[in-house]
């Protein structure tokens, strides 16, 4: 871990970008929660969560990516705030494989978004609206430690009691195949390519200069776990990037009748309709309708909340690294992306944190770029990290030198070299 501290040459309007927070107790695994903080917990731009396993990590994850679905369904009007009950909660939580045990007399969840706080006390959910302006309808996806599924099994999808969130990732492949390979000839995966071979309505990855291609289901299982990852990533990154006539064009014929309705600016209405019909209007673009998000904000994703479970899964340390580079790329398209990984790997963590480091020295005027380009650049106030022991949460930010602590996560390597240590000295014991 780095240990230089530098002044900063100049000062910047730096701030920490803190999307929600989130309080977890007495859930499952999850005993004493967070240790500060009253217990809340902030999910920011860039956000990890380490422990061994069954510690709870996925838990955290898992009820983060509920807890956002609900608020958009409640942004898209999709429910009102007195149409969802704690059983209904409870069943929603279900669908990402948290069990209905988890809830106890004890627990306290509480989650403080932009539009919506929830909270769960002593078995009783409560929804307040908080109205605020700066909400954004968000794609979330959540990427499971269970994808290796569908690089393997054909037909996963159809496969009885299939995780749901296994499904919702193969619906998001299918989505990818249609849409993605057609303005893209390729996903890129490190020294590997990815192809999609539309006949036979398969995955085909390829080492460049090499003559040798492979369906995915025959690949490695690295190359099985990293496929899905990074193919939904590509796909989702890309679609919420479009533009917002694109993004409208795509939606169904109700929907954009319903987006028209509210407008009341004619010429406006007008353009759009032409738009909806013939689907070209060179004389009407994004600038022209920004001032009506209003009527359109809460059918169209905006920015990519991407949940990543343990995205070294199968991976040499080399992958690793360029897996979580290509992550933070992603992060760093858009303003409002954010990332969550849980993860096991000091690889991971070290990867991450040479990414806050480019980010910290570019802040104080040094000329980071050069080492590591700009797009994988991380501003330490836009991380959190925390790390599950025993059912208590601590965070393992180490503001005095701007890096999330790896020590954390490889005290193994510390025993093992102990025990080196241990070895080597009874070796030269017996010499003597």
């Amino acid at each position: 871990m780095k240990s230089t501290k530098y002044t900063s040459i100049f000062t910047l309007n730096w701030y920490n970008n803190v999307m929600v927070t989130l309080k977890i107790k007495n859930f499952g695994p999850i005993k004493n929660g967070f240790t500060d903080n009253d217990g809340f917990m902030n999910i920011c731009k860039f956000s990890v969560f380490i422990g061994e396993q069954g510690a709870g990590k996925s838990t955290v994850a898992k009820l983060y990516s509920s807890f956002s679905w609900l608020e958009k369904a409640l942004f898209r009007g999709d429910y009102g705030k007195d149409d969802f009950s704690e059983k209904d909660f409870i069943d929603l939580c279900k669908n990402q494989q948290l069990p209905a045990s988890y809830f106890t007399q004890d627990s306290e969840l509480a989650y403080y978004g932009d539009f919506v706080n929830f909270t769960y006390i002593k078995n009783h959910f409560t929804i307040t609206l908080q109205q605020k302006a700066n909400y954004k309808r968000p794609k979330i996806m959540y990427i499971a430690s269970e994808r290796n599924v569908i690089s393997v099994l054909a037909g996963a999808d159809k496969i009885k009691n299939l995780p749901q969130t296994i499904k919702w990732l193969q619906q998001e492949i299918k989505k990818s195949k249609n849409e993605y390979f057609t303005n893209n000839d390729i996903v890129p995966l490190g020294k590997y390519s990815l192809k999609y071979d539309e006949p036979t309505d398969s995955l085909i990855v390829s080492e460049p200069n090499s003559n040798v291609a492979l369906p995915v289901a025959f690949a490695s299982s690295g190359l099985q776990s990293m496929i899905p990852l990074m193919l939904v990533t590509e796909y989702l990154s890309q679609d919420v990037a479009q533009s917002i006539l694109k993004k409208l064009c795509s939606l169904s014929s109700d929907e954009q009748s319903e987006i028209l309705s509210g407008i009341k600016n004619e010429n406006v209405v007008k353009n759009l309709n032409l738009l909806f019909v013939s689907g070209v209007n060179k004389n009407f673009t994004d600038n022209d309708i920004l001032d009506y998000s209003d009527s359109y904000s809460k059918y169209i994703n905006e920015y990519l909340i991407n949940i990543v479970e343990e995205p070294e899964q199968n991976l040499f340390p080399e992958s690793q690294k360029w897996l979580v580079d290509s992550l933070v790329i992603h992060a760093n398209k858009r303003k409002n992306n954010s990332l969550l990984i849980t993860t096991h790997s000091p690889y991971v963590l070290e990867t991450l944190n040479n990414c806050i480091y480019a980010g910290t020295l570019r802040r104080q005027g040094f000329h980071s770029e050069m080492i590591k380009q700009q797009k994988y650049h991380i501003d330490y106030c836009d991380v959190s990290a925390y790390v599950i022991k025993e059912g208590s949460i601590y965070d393992i930010k180490d503001s005095e030198i701007e890096q999330i602590n790896p020590a954390e996560i490889d005290t193994c390597s510390k025993t093992i070299n102990e025990e080196y240590s241990r070895l080597e000295d009874l070796e030269f014991s017996d010499h003597e």
